[in-house]
């Protein structure tokens, strides 16, 4: 999605140049719409890098579950339990409140909510004139 929105972008300027090249638009017009083009597109583009990047690090976290997850150990009774290494991989601290309540916090919350709360929105099409 966001590449195509870069793309877009890119063919509008394009297209304005083409524009400016048969005389259809005045040399102002051609720069001032080409400067916003070259903002927008400097912005998706940041956002693009944004986005790559915390993918790649929400991959890495998947692969570092699934790596941590084999390492569950099954008991002789057929009970499944944490190894050290989970634990110290995946839990921050745990807060014992009273013998009904436990609180746990993961190493890695911080990380999915920003994951979860990723939004990305598309900017407003302009209209050619």
């Amino acid at each position: 999605m966001l590449e195509k929105e870069i793309e877009h972008i890119k063919n509008e300027k394009v297209r304005l140049y083409e524009a400016y090249a048969l005389k259809n638009i005045s040399k102002e017009v051609y720069i001032d719409k080409k400067n916003s083009a070259n903002e927008k597109l400097q912005e998706m583009e940041e956002r693009k890098v944004s986005l790559d990047a915390l993918t790649t690090e929400r991959r890495e976290i998947k692969n570092e579950v699934i790596s941590y997850s084999s390492q569950i150990v099954e008991t002789d009774n057929g009970e499944r339990k944490l190894t050290r290494a989970m634990v110290d991989a995946f839990v921050q601290m745990v807060y014992v409140h009273d013998e009904t309540r436990i609180d746990i916090v993961f190493t890695f919350d911080d990380v999915l909510k920003r994951v979860e709360n990723i939004t990305i929105q598309s900017p407003p099409q302009e209209t050619a004139e």
